[in-house]
């Protein structure tokens, strides 16, 4: 009869989205140290999942357990670390926009508008583009330039905004004289209401 201790196998199961340590032969009654760590900013540890073994669940990603009398196998699992949200386009009064849809994005991500293009009715004029929800933008007044840098807090509506066109305030207004005369009152005139 051997005095040898029962020794048993914690098994961890791979997941290419993080390393995980800890697996090995162990003694029945060791304490038993494992860890999942992600291997990118992208995603960070959820929970670890028993596939078999019978213990009681670890909680955090660096944890530890007592080895039973049988074989362990646990999976660490990982999510996204990243939120997203919807960003929607629209149309403000006296235009139209083509192409929008809800996008799905992270902080710090970017939207060309150009593909948006915003078309203003008679008597308008493309404004701005403008947000619900912060973000910022590169040349906001472009109906081909226009990026719209994601804040990443909240979703958020863009809208592309017209005015109308404005009226002239002084017209240039060019005076001719015939054979019989000349005119010197050429030049540029206020426009009268």
């Amino acid at each position: 009869m051997s005095d040898e201790p029962a020794q048993h196998t914690l098994t961890i199961l791979t997941n290419s989205l993080g390393t995980q340590t800890g697996a090995g032969t162990y003694n029945v009654g060791d304490n038993v140290s494992i860890s999942a760590t992600p291997n990118s900013a992208q995603h960070q540890f959820q929970k670890w999942e028993v596939i078999s073994g019978g213990i009681s669940i670890p909680t955090s990603s660096s944890d530890s357990f007592s080895m039973p009398a049988n074989d362990v196998e646990l999976q660490a699992v990982y999510e996204s670390a990243v939120s997203f949200y919807a960003v929607t386009q629209a149309a403000g009064n006296n235009g139209s926009i083509s192409g929008a849809s809800s996008i799905n994005l992270s902080a710090g991500q970017t939207l060309n508008l150009a593909q948006f293009s915003p078309t203003p009715a008679a008597g308008y004029e493309f404004d701005t583009w403008g947000t619900s929800a912060g973000g910022s933008f590169a040349s906001p007044d472009s109906t081909s330039a226009a990026v719209y840098t994601f804040g990443g807090t909240s979703n958020v509506t863009l809208t592309a905004n017209f005015k109308a066109i404005a009226a002239p305030t002084s017209y240039d207004i060019t005076l001719s004289s015939d054979s019989n005369g000349s005119n010197q009152n050429a030049g540029s005139f206020a426009a009268e209401p």
